[in-house]
C-alpha cells in the first residue's frame, strides 16, 4: 500500500510539473499568483532607524555668509530682514552656508560647503509669537547645486527666546523617537555665526549669533527619508477643529476654491486633491453617523490616541486646533497625526499665564469635534487612561527625560552664560537647575491634570445675548459630563471684568437659558459656569482680553443700547 501511494504521489507530481510547462507555452492555468486581498490596506509604519543617525548631545557649527539682496532695484539687507514688521511680507536673502567648529575660526577644510564662494541657499525669518522677539529664528534653504545637509534641504533654525532651557522642543521630539504609531521629527543643535555682506562690504568678521536647534521640516523629503508615501496628502493645521469650513476648504477644481482661503486653515503640503480630505471632513460632521464608524474609516485610532497622550504628558496644550499635521497615503483611506511644535510644553504656557483656564486633559480637545464626539464614549476614555499610562512608564518618564537633559547639559550650558544669549534669557541663569526639574515633574503634574479633568463638565460657547424688547435673553451650549452627573450653572452679569460690580446674579440654574428685564444702557460682562454636585468647576470656551491682554476665561462681554 505505501508503494502505491508513493507512485500515485509521484504521477500527481508529474502531472503537475506538466501543468506549469504548459502554463509556460501558454496555458490557461495559473500556477502562483498573489492573492487579492478584500480592500486595498496601507499600515502606518515609519523607518525608526532614521534616527540611528540623529547623535541627540551632537553640537554642529554654522558659518553663513549674508549676500547683497539679488534684486538690486529694492533696498533690503541682514538688518531690514530682522526688522520685517509684517510675517505677511516675508522676505529672503541669499547666503553661503559652510560648516565649521564652535571656534570663531570660520569653516574648516572637507566640512559642508568649504571652498564655496557662491551663493548655496536662501535665508528668511520663520515663527509665529518667534518673528517679533528679538532673538529670532531662521529658515535655510539649500540650493539644488548645495547637496543636503544632515540628509535634509530646509534647515529650521530655531531660537526658542522664550523657553529658558532652551530645549524643550527637542526634547519632545528626541522623546518621541522610540515611541510607536507616531512619527517624530530629527533635531539638532547648531552654533551659529553670521558674516553680513549684504550692505555690499567685500569682507566683515564673523559675528557669533547663540545657540539655536534645528527641527526636520515634514516635507515630501521628509516622508521619503522616513519610509512614508512621497506622493501622499500632507496638511499642516493652520486653524482647524475638524469642522467642515465649507467656505474655504473645497475641490482644487471647484470654481470658487481659493489657495489662500483654503490654507487660512489647512496649509497644502502634499497632494493638490481635496476630495478626501472633503470626504472625510463631511463625515465627522455627520451626527447620523456613529463616531466608531467614522474613526475605523477614517483615522488609525492608536496613532490618535498616542497623539493625545503626548500632549498630555508633555503638556502641551496648544495643539488643540494647531501645531499638528494632517497626513493621509494616496492608497489609504486613513488620516494620522503627525507632531509638530512643542516649545509651548512642559508648563511653558502655564508658568507665562499664557494657557486658559480648560486646558487640561480631554478638555483641551473638548472644541475639536472629532475629539469631542469621540470622548463622550466612556470606554474611549479608558482607552486614553490606557495609552496616557503605557507611555508614561515607557518612554515619557523621569528617567527617560534626565537621561536626555545629561545628554544636553555640556552643550548648552555654556550659552547660556556668554553673549548674545544671556543677553536675552526670560530667566536668572543661576534658576536654570529649577526650570530643569520642573520639566523633570511635568509628566506626573500633567497626569494628575488629566484625571482630576475626567471629573469636571466639559467647557461649551456662550451665545450672543438677545435683545427681545423689554427682556433680554441669554443662552449657552449645553455641557457634558463623562461621568453623567447632574449639572448646574451660575449665571452672573457684572459692570466690570472683576465681577465685583454685580448687577445680577442666579445660581443652580439647571437649564442653559435665562431672560432677565433689560438693563440700563452700559457694556457689561457675563458668565455661567458649570459645577457638578461634587463641586468640579468649568468655564466656558469664550473669554475677553483685559487692558493688559490678559485672558479672563469663562466671560463674554455685550452692550445694552
Amino acid at each position: 500500500m505505501l508503494l502505491i501511494s508513493i507512485l500515485l504521489l509521484s504521477a500527481c507530481t508529474g502531472l503537475e510539473n506538466d501543468s506549469q510547462k504548459e502554463d509556460l507555452d501558454g496555458g490557461n492555468n495559473i500556477i502562483n499568483r498573489a492573492l487579492m486581498p478584500d480592500e486595498a490596506t496601507s499600515v502606518f509604519s515609519e523607518d525608526k532607524k532614521v534616527y540611528e543617525r540623529d547623535d541627540d548631545s551632537s553640537l554642529k557649527t554654522l558659518y553663513i555668509t549674508v549676500l547683497p539682496n539679488e534684486d538690486a532695484g529694492e533696498p533690503f539687507d541682514w538688518y531690514a530682514l530682522n526688522r520685517q514688521p509684517e510675517k505677511a511680507d516675508s522676505k529672503k536673502l541669499p547666503i553661503l552656508v559652510q560648516e565649521g567648529y564652535s571656534d570663531e575660526n570660520g569653516p574648516s577644510s572637507g566640512m559642508f560647503g568649504y571652498g564655496t564662494t557662491n551663493k548655496n541657499a536662501t535665508i528668511e525669518l520663520r515663527g509665529n509669537t518667534a518673528w517679533y522677539l528679538q532673538q529670532k529664528s531662521f529658515r535655510i534653504k539649500l540650493n539644488e547645486e548645495a547637496g543636503l545637509y544632515l540628509d535634509q534641504r530646509t534647515i529650521n533654525l530655531n531660537k526658542h527666546s522664550n523657553d529658558f532651557s532652551r530645549i524643550k522642543n527637542k526634547l519632545s521630539f528626541d522623546l518621541m523617537e522610540q515611541i510607536p504609531n507616531i512619527t517624530s521629527l530629527r533635531t539638532q543643535f547648531i552654533h551659529l555665526y553670521v558674516k553680513d555682506l549684504s550692505t555690499g562690504l567685500k569682507d566683515a568678521p564673523y559675528e557669533d549669533y547663540g545657540l539655536f536647534t534645528h527641527v526636520e521640516q515634514p516635507n515630501k523629503m521628509f516622508l521619503k527619508s522616513h519610509m512614508l508615501d512621497p506622493n501622499a496628502y500632507l496638511y499642516k493645521v493652520t486653524f482647524f477643529e475638524f469642522n467642515r469650513y465649507e467656505e474655504k476648504i473645497k475641490e482644487e477644481t471647484d470654481p470658487n476654491f481659493n489657495k489662500e482661503n483654503f490654507e487660512s486653515i489647512l496649509e497644502i503640503k502634499g497632494r493638490e486633491e481635496h476630495g478626501k480630505l472633503i470626504k472625510m471632513l463631511e463625515d465627522v460632521n455627520n451626527l447620523s453617523l456613529p463616531i466608531e464608524e467614522i474613526m475605523n474609516e477614517h483615522f488609525d485610532e492608536d496613532n490618535f490616541l498616542t497623539w493625545v497622550a503626548i500632549n498630555i504628558l508633555m503638556d502641551n496644550m496648544d495643539t488643540d486646533a494647531n501645531n499638528f499635521y494632517l497626513y493621509s497615503p494616496i492608497n489609504s483611506n486613513k488620516w494620522y497625526f503627525l507632531p509638530w511644535d512643542y516649545d509651548g510644553g512642559w508648563e511653558q504656557q502655564r508658568r507665562t499665564n499664557n494657557i486658559r483656564s480648560y486646558q487640561n486633559g480631554i478638555s483641551n480637545f473638548w472644541g475639536q469635534i472629532l475629539a469631542n464626539r469621540y470622548f463622550r464614549k466612556e470606554g474611549n476614555v479608558e482607552k486614553l487612561k490606557a495609552k496616557v499610562e503605557e507611555l508614561h512608564t515607557q518612554y515619557i518618564n523621569k528617567d527617560t527625560i534626565e537621561a536626555q537633559l545629561k545628554s544636553y547639559q555640556e552643550i548648552v550650558e555654556p550659552f547660556l552664560y556668554r553673549q548674545p544669549d544671556i543677553n536675552f534669557l526670560p530667566n536668572n541663569v543661576l534658576n536654570y537647575n529649577e526650570e530643569l526639574n520642573i520639566i523633570l515633574q511635568t509628566p506626573e503634574e500633567s497626569i494628575k491634570r488629566f484625571y482630576e479633568d475626567i471629573e469636571k463638565p466639559k467647557p461649551y460657547y456662550m451665545d450672543e445675548v438677545e435683545d427681545l424688547g423689554g427682556k433680554l435673553k441669554f443662552t449657552w451650549e449645553i455641557s457634558f459630563d463623562l461621568q453623567d452627573d447632574e449639572l448646574f450653572y451660575d449665571f452672573t452679569i457684572s459692570k466690570n471684568l472683576d465681577f465685583t460690580d454685580i448687577v445680577y446674579e442666579q445660581k443652580d440654574l439647571t437649564v442653559n437659558f435665562i431672560e432677565i428685564d433689560k438693563l440700563p444702557a452700559g457694556k457689561y460682562y457675563w458668565k455661567s459656569g458649570v459645577r457638578d454636585h461634587k463641586g468640579n468647576r468649568q468655564d466656558a470656551f469664550d473669554f475677553v482680553l483685559d487692558e493688559e491682554d490678559k485672558s479672563r476665561d469663562g466671560i463674554r462681554e455685550f452692550e445694552v443700547k
